[in-house]
């Protein structure tokens, strides 16, 4: 085993990644499954895109978990699935249902891969696109106060009532959202 290799074991242990998970960071960087199949070129980026993924930073680190969403792109797609969620669009709102969503959009097993803006928008844009054709709302080009509220509308459409209910007018509109959201859920049930 070259000393290069030997890194790349600890910087893979360092960063928590399943068999999986490291295999497919391997495939992506370089087209190879195998850190023992490759050039020491090779293993050079892998070490690169490792040290930038926080391999090589101080400190304990956490690891990187299956079924948890993280990454740059993180906190609008569980937004996104979220909101999809609480219109009674998606029926499973883990984690772990939206990396499996990610995935067969991109093709990387998981939302921390995601660093490419295009496949990014990819996943993005899938997701929006879902959820404006079976929610029968526009998402796209609204700020997030507008979407927040085209959301509440929407919602209280599909639950045929004309105003917020009174223990909801002074919630914030992530609350009401979730109230509603739940609503919807037990309807359709």
């Amino acid at each position: 085993m070259s000393n290069l290799l030997a890194v790349i074991h600890v910087k893979k242990k360092g960063l928590g990644l399943d068999d999986d998970t490291y295999r497919d960071l391997l495939a992506r960087i370089t087209g190879v499954r195998s850190a023992g199949d490759m050039t020491e070129q090779q293993r050079l980026q892998v070490i690169a895109e490792m040290d930038r993924q926080g391999a090589a930073s101080a400190g304990p680190r956490r690891s990187l978990r299956a079924d948890r969403v993280s990454g740059r792109y993180a906190g609008i797609l569980r937004a996104l699935w979220l909101t999809g969620y609480n219109l009674g669009i998606i029926r499973d709102s883990r984690d772990s249902a939206l990396i499996s969503f990610v995935e067969r959009q991109t093709g990387l097993s998981h939302t921390a891969w995601l660093n490419d803006p295009y496949d990014a928008a990819r996943a993005i844009e899938a997701l929006k696109k879902w959820i404006e054709r079976e929610g029968h709302i526009k998402l796209t080009s609204r700020s997030a106060d507008d979407r927040r509220g085209a959301v509440i509308e929407r919602q209280l459409e599909l639950l045929g009532l004309a105003s917020l209910p009174e223990d909801l007018a002074d919630a914030a509109d992530d609350e009401v959202i979730g109230a509603l959201g739940r609503q919807i859920r037990r309807a359709a049930k």
